[in-house]
Protein backbone atom coordinates (compact mmCIF):
# COMPACT_ATOMS: atom_id res chain seq x y z
CA UNK A 1 0.00 0.00 0.00
CA UNK A 2 1.36 3.39 -0.85
CA UNK A 3 1.71 5.61 1.98
CA UNK A 4 0.28 9.09 1.17
CA UNK A 5 2.38 11.57 1.93
CA UNK A 6 2.06 14.80 0.23
CA UNK A 7 5.28 16.67 1.51
CA UNK A 8 2.50 18.45 3.55
CA UNK A 9 2.66 21.45 4.91
CA UNK A 10 1.76 23.08 8.35
CA UNK A 11 -0.97 24.32 9.43
CA UNK A 12 -0.54 27.92 8.72
CA UNK A 13 0.44 26.60 5.29
CA UNK A 14 -3.37 24.84 5.05
CA UNK A 15 -5.02 28.05 6.69
CA UNK A 16 -3.14 30.49 3.62
CA UNK A 17 -4.28 27.76 1.10
CA UNK A 18 -7.85 27.57 2.28
CA UNK A 19 -8.32 31.90 2.19
CA UNK A 20 -6.85 32.03 -1.41
CA UNK A 21 -9.36 29.20 -1.94
CA UNK A 22 -12.26 31.24 -0.63
CA UNK A 23 -12.43 33.47 -3.40
CA UNK A 24 -13.24 30.95 -5.69
CA UNK A 25 -15.81 29.88 -3.57
CA UNK A 26 -18.56 32.28 -4.41
CA UNK A 27 -18.51 30.68 -8.50
CA UNK A 28 -19.21 27.08 -7.34
CA UNK A 29 -22.39 25.96 -7.25
CA UNK A 30 -24.32 23.51 -4.99
CA UNK A 31 -25.14 21.73 -7.94
CA UNK A 32 -24.00 18.04 -7.98
CA UNK A 33 -23.71 16.55 -11.63
CA UNK A 34 -23.74 12.89 -11.59
CA UNK A 35 -19.86 12.93 -11.85
CA UNK A 36 -19.23 14.22 -9.07
CA UNK A 37 -17.07 17.47 -8.13
CA UNK A 38 -13.78 16.59 -6.30
CA UNK A 39 -14.30 18.87 -4.02
CA UNK A 40 -17.34 20.87 -2.59
CA UNK A 41 -16.33 24.06 -1.74
CA UNK A 42 -19.59 25.54 -0.60
CA UNK A 43 -19.85 22.52 2.03
CA UNK A 44 -15.84 23.26 3.12
CA UNK A 45 -16.49 27.09 3.45
CA UNK A 46 -19.67 26.51 5.58
CA UNK A 47 -17.76 24.81 8.04
CA UNK A 48 -14.60 27.14 8.04
CA UNK A 49 -16.91 29.69 8.36
CA UNK A 50 -19.22 28.27 11.64
CA UNK A 51 -16.51 27.49 13.48
CA UNK A 52 -15.13 30.85 13.04
CA UNK A 53 -18.25 32.11 14.05
CA UNK A 54 -18.04 29.55 17.52
CA UNK A 55 -14.19 30.84 17.76
CA UNK A 56 -12.96 27.41 17.02
CA UNK A 57 -11.00 28.33 13.50
CA UNK A 58 -8.08 25.75 14.53
CA UNK A 59 -10.70 22.62 14.44
CA UNK A 60 -11.61 23.58 11.11
CA UNK A 61 -7.75 22.62 10.41
CA UNK A 62 -7.30 19.67 13.00
CA UNK A 63 -10.39 17.87 10.82
CA UNK A 64 -9.16 18.32 8.02
CA UNK A 65 -5.72 16.71 9.19
CA UNK A 66 -7.70 14.21 10.65
CA UNK A 67 -9.72 13.19 8.14
CA UNK A 68 -6.70 12.59 5.79
CA UNK A 69 -4.94 10.54 8.67
CA UNK A 70 -8.00 8.27 8.96
CA UNK A 71 -8.41 8.15 5.42
CA UNK A 72 -5.09 6.91 4.81
CA UNK A 73 -5.79 4.25 7.47
CA UNK A 74 -8.79 3.32 6.23
CA UNK A 75 -7.45 2.56 2.45
CA UNK A 76 -4.94 0.20 4.29
CA UNK A 77 -7.56 -1.56 5.97
CA UNK A 78 -9.99 -1.50 2.57
CA UNK A 79 -6.89 -2.69 1.01
CA UNK A 80 -6.35 -5.80 3.42
CA UNK A 81 -10.44 -6.19 3.81
CA UNK A 82 -10.51 -6.92 -0.20
CA UNK A 83 -7.34 -9.03 -0.23
CA UNK A 84 -9.44 -11.36 2.43
CA UNK A 85 -12.45 -10.85 0.91
CA UNK A 86 -13.94 -9.97 3.89
CA UNK A 87 -17.07 -7.92 2.84
CA UNK A 88 -18.67 -7.29 6.66
CA UNK A 89 -15.28 -5.16 7.17
CA UNK A 90 -15.61 -3.97 3.71
CA UNK A 91 -18.74 -2.20 4.11
CA UNK A 92 -18.37 -0.87 7.81
CA UNK A 93 -15.20 0.85 6.44
CA UNK A 94 -16.49 2.49 3.03
CA UNK A 95 -19.93 3.31 4.94
CA UNK A 96 -17.10 5.81 7.90
CA UNK A 97 -15.34 6.72 5.16
CA UNK A 98 -19.01 7.89 2.80
CA UNK A 99 -20.11 9.52 5.96
CA UNK A 100 -16.88 11.46 6.65
CA UNK A 101 -16.63 12.40 2.83
CA UNK A 102 -19.76 13.81 2.55
CA UNK A 103 -19.57 15.37 5.65
CA UNK A 104 -16.41 18.01 4.73
CA UNK A 105 -17.59 18.05 0.94
CA UNK A 106 -15.48 15.41 -0.65
CA UNK A 107 -18.01 14.21 -2.82
CA UNK A 108 -16.38 12.24 -5.44
CA UNK A 109 -14.37 9.94 -3.04
CA UNK A 110 -17.48 9.62 -1.33
CA UNK A 111 -18.91 8.05 -4.57
CA UNK A 112 -16.35 5.83 -4.90
CA UNK A 113 -17.22 4.63 -1.24
CA UNK A 114 -20.85 4.40 -2.07
CA UNK A 115 -19.98 1.92 -4.98
CA UNK A 116 -17.91 0.05 -2.96
CA UNK A 117 -20.37 -0.20 -0.12
CA UNK A 118 -23.23 -1.39 -2.54
CA UNK A 119 -21.06 -4.13 -4.13
CA UNK A 120 -20.78 -5.20 -0.17
CA UNK A 121 -24.29 -5.25 0.14
CA UNK A 122 -24.82 -6.76 -3.18
CA UNK A 123 -22.25 -9.74 -1.51
CA UNK A 124 -20.48 -9.44 -5.02
CA UNK A 125 -16.99 -10.86 -4.37
CA UNK A 126 -15.82 -10.25 -8.26
CA UNK A 127 -12.41 -8.91 -6.33
CA UNK A 128 -11.36 -7.21 -9.78
CA UNK A 129 -14.33 -4.74 -9.63
CA UNK A 130 -13.12 -4.20 -5.86
CA UNK A 131 -9.87 -3.66 -6.51
CA UNK A 132 -10.67 -1.35 -9.35
CA UNK A 133 -12.93 0.70 -7.11
CA UNK A 134 -10.09 0.56 -4.38
CA UNK A 135 -7.32 1.77 -6.81
CA UNK A 136 -10.16 4.90 -7.60
CA UNK A 137 -10.35 5.45 -4.51
CA UNK A 138 -7.14 5.76 -4.05
CA UNK A 139 -6.33 8.49 -7.54
CA UNK A 140 -8.71 10.22 -5.86
CA UNK A 141 -7.58 10.49 -2.21
CA UNK A 142 -4.16 11.59 -3.82
CA UNK A 143 -5.95 14.34 -6.13
CA UNK A 144 -8.31 15.83 -3.14
CA UNK A 145 -4.90 15.45 -0.82
CA UNK A 146 -3.12 17.76 -3.51
CA UNK A 147 -5.85 19.92 -3.56
CA UNK A 148 -6.34 20.21 0.04
CA UNK A 149 -2.99 20.57 1.30
CA UNK A 150 -0.33 21.03 -1.62
CA UNK A 151 0.02 24.45 -2.43
CA UNK A 152 -0.52 24.96 -6.49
Amino acid sequence: MDNYDFGLTTKDDLAIKFNFNNEMLQAKSKFESPTAPSLNYLILNDLQQYLDQTNNSDLFLEILFTYREEAQQKLIELEQSIASLDLERLQIITHSLKGSSTTLGIMKFASFCIALEQLCVEKSIEQSKLVDLLNQLKEEFKHISNLLFNHS
